[in-house]
Formats: structure tokens, C-alpha cells, sequence
């Protein structure tokens, strides 16, 4: 070797070289995994979102035909609870009471199914 010094500092460089290289790819494989994980706990988020929809549906059916008029009109048409008492006749009062029986139908259907599972 006619200059040993030149041929370490080389080495030395390429070996600096190549460490940072890899650690390029890793923090890339690393970024390519954070947004698969992020993608599929968003896929998970929407099916369980969907599948409590879906819940939620189901146990609005069970309800009085009243109650299930109520419950629609206040969060799909989203009514007031006046405007609500005008359409039906019934009072400000009885819609409210009717809202929170089926709250409450709700909250045992619900606790219920907690428990099944």
C-alpha cells in the first residue's frame, strides 16, 4: 500500500456512507409502516363505526312506532322539540318524556348486548 492513511480515510468514508444509507431505508420501511398501521386503524375505525350504525339502527326498530317518530324526527330531520310537538300534537312535554323513555330503551338494549358478548 503506498498511502495507508488515504486508504483508511477512504474506508472510513464509505463505511459512513453506507451506515447512513441504511438508516435512510430504515427510517423509509419505518414511514411505510406507521401508514399501513394508520390505514388499517382506519379501516377498523369505519367497520366498527358501521357495525355501531348499524346497532344503533336495530335498536331503534324495537322501539314504539311514537318513540321511533320522535327519535327521526329530532336527529334526521333534526327538529326542535317545539317543532316536533307542533307536527305530532302531542306536547313539549310528552315528547320529552318520550325521548328519554327511548334513551332508556336504548341504553338496555345496549347494556344488554355488552353483556351477551
Amino acid at each position: 500500500m503506498k498511502d495507508p492513511q488515504g486508504y483508511s480515510i477512504r474506508t472510513l468514508r464509505n463505511l459512513c456512507i453506507d451506515m447512513l444509507r441504511r438508516e435512510k431505508q430504515r427510517q423509509k420501511d419505518l414511514e411505510a409502516a406507521a401508514t399501513e398501521m394508520h390505514i388499517r386503524q382506519y379501516d377498523e375505525d369505519t367497520d366498527n363505526a358501521e357495525q355501531r350504525f348499524r346497532q344503533v339502527e336495530k335498536a331503534i326498530t324495537t322501539l314504539p312506532q311514537q318513540q321511533q317518530q320522535i327519535i327521526e324526527m329530532k336527529y334526521i330531520k333534526q327538529l326542535s322539540i317545539r317543532e316536533i310537538a307542533q307536527q305530532t300534537g302531542l306536547s313539549e312535554t310528552n315528547i320529552t318524556t318520550q325521548l328519554s323513555r327511548a334513551y332508556a330503551s336504548l341504553r338496555d338494549n345496549f347494556q344488554n348486548t355488552i353483556n351477551e358478548q
